[in-house]
């Protein structure tokens, strides 16, 4: 899967990333490039999640993202 990192996480976003990548994940900055969106708050409003929500990309909250790497 390819994912999208938006808001402050609980560790720098660089970190965060680098983690996803030895998990077989790839990153990018570009919503409409993800297959999942890595956020604070699923259903906040920010233009990130709206593009996100108009297109049907999964969403996940930062808890929910480090459990998936452990």
């Amino acid at each position: 899967g390819v994912l999208c990192f938006t808001g402050s996480g609980p560790q720098p976003r660089k970190d965060l990333q680098a983690l996803a990548m030895t998990k077989g994940y790839q990153c990018t900055e570009n919503v409409n490039a993800c297959t999942a969106l890595v956020c604070e708050d699923p259903n906040g409003s920010s233009s990130k999640l709206k593009r996100a929500k108009a297109k049907g990309i999964q969403l996940m909250g930062y808890n929910e993202f480090l459990s998936l790497m452990k």
